[in-house]
């Protein structure tokens, strides 16, 4: 085997160790091997010693969306009392263009680092890594070595030996909902896995009264905590699976006791109810909701809510009083921004069965919130649902290509706006009742407070889409076509981009750190304006209290008969800030009733 050369210390000389084959004498039992040098002796814990101990596992392999490997293994080593002096995962991290012997050597780093943090100076650390008892070249390329399937892998340190593992399945993370129900069913959260089908994975619940003594209650993905739960803890354990391999257990334990759920309280949108307390009836009328209902990835994980109680912010709690809020204004087009993947599919959609068709887009296609619009099944049929990433599309789609040639002069616009998963959801509906065809759009534009130019960009890309659907709906539709465009704009009404969307152009310069000057002109045709005007707060927090959100209309085709006020600030503020026990969002819904003229 090839041996890695390292020093030993023992009262104040230094030994150079080339060759394992310098020790006196092996002397194996019960799976202790010790191991004698002239100078030294140390007790280590064999993994491996013919057929006395089964090996344990390192894994080795690629980190998917970062060019890198990692190898990873559990470092034990007992004293000559056989006691453990060193228990610990080490996790030595390299490029896929490194090579063996580099991977090699900075696992002996942090091995060795991890000896001298403890004192622990008679320890050779060493390492080798063969297939077949044949030693791996060192020149080998980390990724060309992970990418040809080979067996018996063999790792070694010091007197440990590993079988090793190529690409196998791995919970990178999980976590369980900070706050959690009995009769409530839940799933873990911030799920994130490589080499991993979830459909085979072991999923097994554990509860416990004081989080020593465990016993088993479930073992699939979801659990309902029942009352038996009530005051425990529950634990999760993980076993990552794929076809070939099973990857090493994550365990993850409850923050807190499973609780009993709080009775829903009265709410200040229970009075915004007495201006909805039934669907609209005249045929030409039509009632819209736009809404960001705060995704729980950002509220129940978020670390800047110190005023509101755990319950509060918790999804079960939230979600009834968001459901309650909703249907309580009887719509009949509702647009919803930072919908959770799993609430819209598990508990929204199921509700709202009876009278609306739900219609949901991952932001990004990628992440587990996005964008949902419910539809009323009785006034109108969908014709087409469809999603749009700004940042996917921006330098590939012809219908960009205006705003692509402005940002290629850019690098700091270019990065920022291809980076971001920010998405566009488009609804075509035709009335039931009228010879008239809506197009829906709904939003979520990007939120950092230094980006309006962003927002902008990404405003007219949104527009420039829309206008392509119009412009192909008018062509072959019968019926007149007009248009919606709803949701949380992150853009006050101050903002480039609330007056690009109301002017319908917007002519400014842009210049960057370097001083590169764009100009930059942006127009589409819609007449629109916004139904609930500018209220002077749609989203209030402890950070930020201003209007963030519309419902725009196409004022040649539109005329807004009524639309239901906001809470007073006293009321936003009663409880310093939103989302509390009576708001489930940090945003309000805006909702007005339209006319076709």
């Amino acid at each position: 085997m090839l041996v890695r050369k390292r020093y030993s210390a023992r009262r104040g000389r230094c030994v150079r160790r080339s060759r394992l084959m310098e020790s006196e004498f092996v002397k194996r039992k019960s799976g202790i091997l010790s191991i004698s040098w002239t100078h030294t002796t140390v007790v280590v814990n064999a993994i491996t010693i013919g057929k006395l101990i089964k090996m344990e596992k390192a894994h080795l392999r690629k980190l998917r969306h970062s060019n890198q490997c990692e190898l990873v293994f559990p470092l034990r080593i007992l004293n000559e009392n056989l006691e453990v002096i060193v228990e610990a995962e080490i996790r030595a991290v390299r490029s896929c263009t490194d090579v063996i012997e580099s991977l090699l050597a900075h696992t002996e780093r942090k091995v060795t680092k991890i000896l001298r943090t403890r004192n622990i100076q008679n320890i050779n650390v060493q390492t080798s890594l063969t297939v077949n008892d044949i030693n791996v070249k060192g020149d080998i390329n980390c990724k060309d070595f992970i990418d040809n399937p080979k067996k018996n892998i063999v790792f070694s340190i010091i007197n440990q030996q590993f079988e090793v593992v190529l690409n196998a399945p791995l919970i990178q993370e999980l976590a369980l909902p900070k706050t959690i129900h009995v009769n409530y069913e839940f799933q873990p959260i911030k799920c994130k896995s490589i080499y991993t089908d979830k459909d085979l994975c072991d999923f097994i619940w554990y509860s416990s009264l004081d989080g020593q003594s465990w016993v088993e209650i479930g073992n699939k993905f979801k659990y309902k905590p029942t009352i038996n739960d009530l005051n425990k803890y529950l634990k999760l354990k993980c076993v990552p699976k794929n076809r070939d391999e099973e990857g090493p257990p994550f365990v993850v334990v409850s923050q807190s006791t499973v609780l009993e759920m709080s009775q829903v309280p009265v709410c200040p949108f229970d009075d915004r109810h007495t201006y909805t307390k039934t669907f609209l009836t005249d045929k030409k009328q039509i009632r819209i909701v736009s809404y960001n209902i705060l995704s729980n990835l950002y509220a129940e994980n978020g670390n800047d809510v110190t005023y509101c109680s755990p319950q509060a912010l918790s999804i079960d709690y939230r979600k009834q009083l968001i459901l309650k809020e909703i249907l309580g204004y009887n719509a009949d087009i509702i647009c919803l921004q930072e919908v959770d993947l799993h609430i819209f599919s598990w508990y929204l959609k199921p509700k709202l069965l009876k009278m609306y068709k739900g219609l949901f887009h991952r932001k990004g296609y990628k992440i587990s919130e996005g964008l949902t619009c419910f539809v009323n099944v009785e006034r109108f049929n969908v014709l087409e649902s469809n999603q749009v990433v700004f940042g996917n599309e921006v330098e590939t789609n012809p219908l960009f290509k205006r705003t692509w040639r402005l940002i290629q002069k850019c690098d700091i616009l270019k990065d920022t706006l291809t980076r971001q998963k920010t998405s566009l959801q488009i609804t075509v509906l035709q009335s039931r009742n009228a010879n008239e065809i809506v197009i829906v759009a709904n939003t979520h534009l990007y939120y950092h407070s230094k980006a309006s130019q962003i927002r902008l960009l990404q405003a007219s890309i949104a527009l420039d889409y829309i206008n392509d659907v119009y412009k192909r709906y008018n062509r072959i539709s019968k019926y007149r076509v007009s248009v919606l465009f709803c949701g949380d704009f992150n853009s006050v009404p101050s903002s480039p981009t609330y007056e690009f969307i109301t002017n319908g152009n917007f002519k400014n310069v842009f210049q960057d750190d370097n001083e590169t000057v764009i100009p930059m002109h942006f127009n589409h045709p819609f007449q629109f304006a916004s139904a609930c005007g500018t209220p002077e707060y749609t989203n209030y927090t402890v950070d930020f209290k201003g209007c963030l959100d519309y419902i725009f209309y196409d004022k040649n085709n539109f005329k807004v008969i009524d639309y239901v006020p906001l809470p007073e600030e006293s009321l936003l503020a009663e409880r310093t800030a939103l989302p509390n026990e009576v708001f489930p969002s940090d945003h309000l819904a805006l909702v007005c009733d339209l006319g076709w003229t």
